[in-house]
């Protein structure tokens, strides 16, 4: 008998992570589905830049080229390319025939206001203990994108049972009230361990609508790690240490604030977009990529001055064909570099993912990545968990699936690796 295929996204979860929330009994509709339902655990590894529209991207399409973090200047357009909760929402909401009968329906109203009031309160006391701790949550991220993220998340799960009840396949339905809590948060706080419980529910509704029709499978895509930010552990902004760097230049951190001189009086301009741990440094007037002959000739000291940092893991740029690495002010060149990032993943794959982020054009002339610092990564934007870069749980999240699948996710280097398996999976089932 054919089965149609529903795929539910739970972004920002690690494997691990999801391991400990099973562990701890935290979701007990997941547990269900591996204990009654054969359901088995698999890892995989998202690739570099380890966010959302990289990974999604990779997973629906099988193509992520020219994603280079959560997002970018497009130098031949002069924007900024972003994606993020606005854009989801949107994707949702703007379609009548989900939004209306879903705002029709008194039970559906009833539920999300019980659940906001629930979110409101236990998030502002979460946020009042974790002050009292000492710990400084983002707050940026903790009242208006949990609450957005709470109604984007109800309102997703409505469409997918309604498009279930209607027939489709495949369907995606991504759900981001965890990723949004961690960032407020950590991923290891007790908030962002709560707001499981709800995705649990999430996925323990949508199974119910499952009948003799549809087959579900659960992944993410990619983790979260804890994070201290930049200008927290140096006491400047990044963009400021730029400046400094960069005598006459005008500094813009995309999302931040502007350092150097005024427009009128400066020499230069640099834009500089900032994801999680990782940082893209753009020389503003030029439609190609600056590779690292003509960088070094024009700012003989930048690379190896932002990479002498101690928030800075590493920095990199391009030789033509040959990837240069700065590590401590010292220049590595190529597969060299493979003994230094043992520290962060198996260094064979982890230089392959680097090399293929590094031969994208939109990067920035410098990409450069947060240092772990300890025990935290550095994050250049204000978040008490992140990803986008290396290192730790970020860069591996996970499938659910039934084990009489033999879905074998133990060679994917990257997102878009992930996509064929799907592929083949979801015309299995419809045979």
């Amino acid at each position: 008998m054919s089965r149609k295929l529903v795929v539910l996204h739970i972004d920002g979860v690690s494997a691990d992570f999801l391991a400990k929330a099973l562990a701890a009994g935290e979701m007990p509709f997941v547990q269900h589905l591996i204990d009654a339902e054969g359901y088995e655990l698999h890892r995989y590894r998202c690739g570099v830049p380890s966010t959302t529209p990289f990974a999604q991207a990779g997973i629906l399409y099988g193509d992520n080229i020219e994603i280079p973090s959560f997002r970018w200047w497009d130098r031949e357009r002069s924007v900024v390319v972003q994606f993020g909760a606005g854009s989801t929402f949107k994707s949702v909401a703007d379609k009548a025939s989900v939004l209306v009968p879903y705002l029709a329906n008194p039970i559906h109203l009833g539920d999300w206001v019980v659940q906001t009031v629930a979110v409101l309160a236990r998030t502002a006391k979460d946020y009042a203990i974790a002050r009292s701790e000492g710990r400084h949550p983002a707050r940026g991220y903790v009242a208006v994108d949990v609450v957005e993220e709470i109604f984007v998340h109800h309102l997703t799960r409505y469409a997918v049972q309604k498009a279930m009840r209607e027939g489709y396949s495949p369907i995606y339905g991504a759900f981001y009230a965890f990723d949004e809590t961690a960032h407020a948060f950590g991923p290891s706080d007790r908030s962002a361990m709560h707001v499981l419980k709800h995705v649990d529910r999430t996925i323990r509704k949508v199974a119910s609508v499952r009948g003799e029709a549809y087959e579900l499978l659960v992944l993410s895509d990619h983790g979260q790690v804890e994070t201290t930010r930049f200008a927290g552990a140096r006491g400047r902004a990044f963009g400021e240490v730029l400046a400094e760097l960069l005598p006459g230049f005008r500094i813009q951190e995309i999302k931040g604030a502007h350092y150097g001189p005024p427009e009128d009086q400066a020499t230069g301009r640099v834009r500089v977009t900032m994801s999680g741990g990782l940082a893209h440094v753009y020389f503003d007037g030029r439609r190609a990529r600056m590779g690292h002959t003509e960088l070094t000739a024009q700012h003989p000291d930048l690379a190896r001055a932002v990479s002498g940092l101690r928030q800075v893991a590493l920095v990199m740029s391009r030789d033509g064909g040959e990837d240069v690495f700065h590590v401590r002010g010292e220049e590595i060149r190529g597969p060299r570099i493979k003994p230094l990032l043992a520290a962060y993943d198996d260094p064979d794959i982890l230089f392959a993912q680097l090399s293929r982020l590094n031969s994208f054009q939109s990067c920035g002339d410098l990409i450069v990545f947060g240092a772990f610092v300890d025990g935290k990564q550095v994050n250049f934007e204000d978040q008490a968990g992140g990803h986008g870069s290396i290192g730790g749980d970020q860069l591996h999240p996970f499938v659910l699936a039934k084990k009489e699948w033999e879905i074998d996710t133990s060679s994917v280097r990257g997102a878009h690796e992930l996509h064929p398996i799907l592929s083949r999976l979801r015309d299995r089932l419809a045979t």
